[in-house]
């Protein structure tokens, strides 16, 4: 997704989405990291320019210090690469009061997180 594009107006039949060139030097991408609490709905969140183990710890580590009170927090995630890293296991391993648990494959309607995108 673009984000150089600006629109004001424009016309098109009815029942027709009409087209919008989004013209850019280079590639722009941003990566967002969201976690929603299911008791709460509070909606923790990181962007970054690209998804690596090191920008989802990064992410870990913010839900981890909004959430140091609880004894116990369990995420689920879906299998995207970076987060069945071996280089998280150490981190992992020694946040003993996180439990990441992943979805099953090609699942986003068992996400919550993506319906609040």
């Amino acid at each position: 997704m673009s984000n150089t594009a600006t629109l004001s107006y424009t016309w098109s039949p009815v029942g027709e989405q009409p087209q919008i060139a989004c013209k850019q030097k280079q590639k722009e991408r941003v990566t967002g990291f969201g976690s929603v609490n299911p008791i709460t709905g509070q909606l923790t969140v990181n962007f970054d320019k690209k998804g690596t183990y090191l920008t989802f710890k990064k992410h870990l580590k913010k839900v981890l210090a909004i959430y140091r009170d609880k004894s116990k927090i369990i995420m689920y995630v879906d299998n995207v690469r970076f987060h069945h890293a071996k280089k998280l296991k150490g981190f992992l391993d020694i946040q003993r009061n996180l439990e990441i648990r992943y979805l099953p494959p090609y699942s986003p309607d068992l996400n919550p997180d993506e319906r609040i995108w």
